[in-house]
């Protein structure tokens, strides 16, 4: 079985940036910059926010589109054990 937080030390440099007067900044630097995964992977481990799978899936949907893979793979995992979606096995694997 996969580790729900093996991927969370991605975060931890993301999570260091967070600072109250910084979050905007913080998120268009971010946003702009490709870390899709890393974003998914703070919202699916609620590092540095509340976990929300649905906001994880989100993000590793829009890495997979831009054709990151580790973003394909836990989209995959998304699908395949329903997390922030509608189980799809046939997602799960394509």
């Amino acid at each position: 079985s996969r580790s729900s937080s093996c991927y969370c030390i991605v975060c931890c440099s993301f999570v260091n940036e967070l600072q109250k007067n910084q979050k905007k900044l913080w998120a268009e630097k971010a946003l702009s910059s490709n870390h899709s995964f890393a974003i998914g992977q703070c919202h699916y481990c609620g590092m540095g926010t509340e976990t929300n799978r649905k906001k994880a899936f989100d993000f590793f949907e829009i890495g997979a589109n831009e054709g990151d893979e580790l973003s394909q793979d836990w989209l995959g995992h998304c699908y395949y054990y329903s997390q922030g979606c509608v189980r799809d096995y046939a997602k799960a694997f394509y």
